[in-house]
């Protein structure tokens, strides 16, 4: 029984590696990259969160130890009014009067504070290839490749033999986007699988294989730039839109919804 099994698992064939299926039909094993970008700001707080966010922090000031500044704060007399005339009067006003400078320039400087502005220039000019857009969710490199048409893919290519699966990903990502991008693989194993038939014109035409069986890899983005012509980076909502739907189906099921 065993040798029958194995016998419809990997067989190679020149340089590509193959599958029988159960039905005796030839697969192409491909690898595929998920490569992701990941958020870089948070998303803005709903009205629940933000409540929940005021009640926590008036909790953690309530039962927190108070620093030096504060002990100082609640130390420091209270200023006597200028007709006492008294010389401890005047030292005791200077010494609260210096706390208060120093509020007073903190609140100084959170006024001057300007905080970069959550919508980009990329986003005002809907640059799909930029990295600088969609600053609060994650964003999917989606390519063109030879021999896939005009659609929109996560990079894939066929496992050659003595790679696994992870190797494979791995030099599937440099193959399509460059030795420049660096990115972190999460796993060994695949996050997700995608299967689809090839036409008849081109099963006559190769002779060899009914199909091909897509194992996903999940990697972040480290740093670099994609050397590719053809290239976006998108939302999950967005590329669930722009690929076929059956491809989409595949990747909704391993690519989480963000909370």
């Amino acid at each position: 029984m065993l040798r029958r099994l194995a016998s419809r698992l990997l067989t190679v064939d020149g340089r590509r590696l193959h599958s029988r299926g159960m039905d005796g039909r030839n697969w192409d094993i491909f690898s595929a990259v998920c490569l992701e970008r990941r958020s870089i700001i948070t998303k803005e707080f709903t009205n629940l969160e933000k409540e929940m966010l005021t009640f926590f922090s008036q909790l953690d000031v309530e039962r927190s130890l108070k620093s030096d500044f504060e002990l100082r704060n609640l130390s420091a007399p209270a200023p006597k009014s200028a007709s006492s005339g008294t010389s401890s009067g005047k030292g005791q006003s200077q010494s609260v009067l210096s706390l208060q400078d120093i509020m007073d320039a903190w609140e100084k400087e959170l006024q001057d504070l300007t905080l970069a502005p959550k919508l980009t220039e990329a986003d005002k000019s809907q640059d799909i290839k930029s990295l600088q857009r969609k600053l609060s969710s994650r964003l999917f490199l989606l390519i063109k490749q030879d021999g896939t048409g005009d659609r929109w893919l996560f990079p894939q290519g066929v496992c050659e033999e003595g790679e696994t699966l992870r190797q494979s990903a791995e030099r599937v990502l440099k193959q399509h986007c460059g030795t420049d991008l660096k990115a972190r693989f999460l796993s060994n194993a695949p996050c997700g699988f995608y299967q689809y038939g090839y036409p008849k014109s081109y099963r006559d035409k190769e002779g060899h294989s009914d199909g091909a069986k897509v194992f996903f890899y999940k990697a972040e983005l480290v740093g670099g730039d994609v050397k590719s012509k053809l290239y976006q980076w998108r939302t999950k909502s967005e590329l669930l839109s722009i690929v076929d739907k059956r491809y989409a189906k595949s990747l909704d099921r391993f690519i989480l919804d963000e909370s």
